[in-house]
């Protein structure tokens, strides 16, 4: 039986004017400028090809020879390799080498990064390092501790403060100088936020709409994501200084942070939380702004709803506090793992050509997964969300078992640079459909209660597995090179178990309450045909059937 909840949200509307408000602030606005924010820093940090400054030129000789007499070199396969952190002291009397006082760039691309300005490169490139490692500590940390509390005290609260504090984060990291310690702490407070701003502001969006709208909603978030971060770079290969770029791709996000007090709290988060009298008001405000009206009836039994105390005194660990709940979760954490580790395994194994515009190729790979997004949906709405993640992991399966043993083949043919190309295309294309679907899922199998720290738990497993990805990708140099291609391939199969044991979601009543969800799919759970409609014409009223 639907819930007084539900039943409110089928009168006063799914997809009325007010939800086209908020999600085109939310789900288009919000994601595009999020992202430039959260990615900026990556392109920020790279470390420029470098070599010690040498002193001037005093003979009359060419640039070349000068650099040849002043800098330790090798020659392999008659190519020159520079030393990039010794000079010779003195190469008129000897070729004893010291440490560089002072570096010259390959400003092809760039005219600063954060590692050229502050010379974080030999001794100190551990530096760049080190941040990119902790920042990925501190998201792991700050992701599930704003999950927790947005399932709490309300997803609102914590959009506004994370939003604060990632802007705060990036200010300070302008403003550090050379202080490695300030620079560091600006990035970790801003990638303690950086998930929650999303989340919290998706999860408004979805709990007042429709099981059925959901995933269109998120295949936009997730293009909105991608045109973002497909703008960002293109600014940086504008402005090429690192300061106005983060100044550039950040300001966006300090404006919309002046508007985020304006942004409404979960009506249906207030309801499961016991704020009945701030939730019928909230309906009252959208059926008002969509032009329909809450029924008394409705308003009544909502006033009278009896709010769930165990998953406070729980916290995150009710999402193991029943064994089907349990189970879902891990089996729901598998695919995060598999997924993300595929993905950042891809993305160190490609570009690797040096001569290759680095903006360019970040905006390329970004702009190839808006498309691919829509597809997902269409996809995990034609044959069920577990069937299509199973598909996607099949065929992931499939390609990195063919690169296995293209890496390791003595066929020439099969090195043509174009099957190369084509195996990373579709790699690229399945990940994505899995990063969709796992997605969708987290947000449709977890009660209201528990939807933002589910989603926070699957990006802390997300994280460990893109920090998996560098060693597995190590492996293949001194062991043997097919074993990060059979490994994923391993990886992938154990997730197309994992997501054929989930429970189905599409057209299935999905759990208001933890004591729903930790029954969820536990007795023989029937799945509809995928062409059946959740919700029949003879039970929509005539605005739901105007708003479907």
């Amino acid at each position: 039986m639907d819930s007084a909840y539900d039943r409110a949200l089928s009168e006063i509307g799914v997809a009325g004017y007010f939800h086209k408000k908020i999600e085109l602030i939310n789900i288009i606005i919000l994601p595009v400028l999020w992202s430039m924010t959260y990615l900026n820093m990556i392109p920020a940090l790279v470390i420029l090809p470098h070599t010690c400054k040498l002193p001037e030129n005093t003979l009359n000789v060419s640039d070349d020879a000068w650099k040849l007499k002043h800098i330790p070199y090798v020659t392999i396969n008659d190519d020159i390799k520079f030393d990039t952190c010794l000079i010779k002291s003195n190469p008129n009397e000897s070729n004893l080498t010291t440490s560089c006082s002072e570096y010259d760039y390959d400003n092809t691309w760039y005219d600063s990064t954060v590692s050229s300005e502050k010379d974080w490169v030999c001794d100190k490139e551990m530096y760049i390092i080190y941040i990119l490692a902790y920042s990925k500590v501190t998201e792991l940390i700050g992701s599930m501790f704003f999950g927790w509390m947005g399932d709490t005290y309300g997803r609102r609260k914590m959009h506004i403060v994370t939003m604060v504090l990632a802007v705060t984060g990036r200010i300070i990291s302008l403003l550090a100088s050379k202080s490695y310690l300030i620079f560091l702490s600006g990035c970790l407070i801003s990638s303690f936020a950086a998930w929650s701003i999303i989340q919290s502001a998706t999860l408004i969006c979805i709990e007042i709409t429709s099981p059925k709208r959901i995933p269109k909603i998120a295949s936009i978030r997730f293009s909105a994501g991608c045109i973002g971060g497909a703008i960002m770079p293109l600014i940086y290969w504008w402005c090429r200084d690192w300061k106005p770029f983060i100044m550039i791709t950040t300001a966006p996000l300090m404006v919309l942070l002046l508007f985020s007090w304006k942004i409404i709290e979960s009506p249906r988060w207030q309801y499961t939380s016991g704020k009945s009298k701030q939730c019928v008001q909230q309906l009252k405000s959208i059926a008002k702004t969509n032009g329909t009206t809450l029924s008394l009836k409705t308003e009544e039994e909502i006033l009278n709803h009896k709010p769930e105390t165990t998953t406070k005194s729980l916290g995150p660990l009710a999402l193991f506090s029943g064994r089907t709940l349990a189970i879902n979760t891990l089996l729901q954490l598998v695919a995060w793992t598999v997924q993300n580790t595929s993905y950042t395994v891809q993305m160190l194994s490609i570009g690797q050509e040096k001569n290759a515009n680095p903006f360019l190729e970040f905006t390329w790979q970004m702009l190839s997964e808006v498309p691919v997004n829509f597809l997902s949906a269409w996809l995990a709405n034609r044959i069920g969300r577990r069937r299509a993640g199973a598909l996607a992991f099949c065929i992931l399966s499939t390609i990195w078992s063919l690169i296995a043993f293209r890496e390791a083949s003595s066929y020439t043919w099969v090195h043509v640079w174009w099957i190369g190309t084509a195996l990373n295309i579709i790699l690229r294309m399945f990940i994505t459909v899995v990063f969709y679907v796992s997605n969708v899922m987290a947000m449709e199998l977890y009660p209201t209660s528990l939807r933002q720290s589910g989603l926070a738990l699957g990006n802390v497993f997300a994280s460990i597995g893109s920090a998996m990805a560098p060693y597995i990708l190590y492996l293949g140099r001194p062991i043997d090179v097919r074993l990060p291609g059979l490994i994923l391939t391993g990886m992938s199969i154990t997730a197309i178990i994992s997501t054929l044991l989930l429970p189905e979601t599409l057209n299935a009543k999905l759990p208001e309450t933890i004591e729903e969800a930790r029954t969820f799919g536990r007795k023989g759970q029937k799945y509809l045909p995928v062409h059946v409609k959740q919700i029949s014409t003879q039970e929509k009223s005539p605005q739901q059937s105007e708003d479907i």
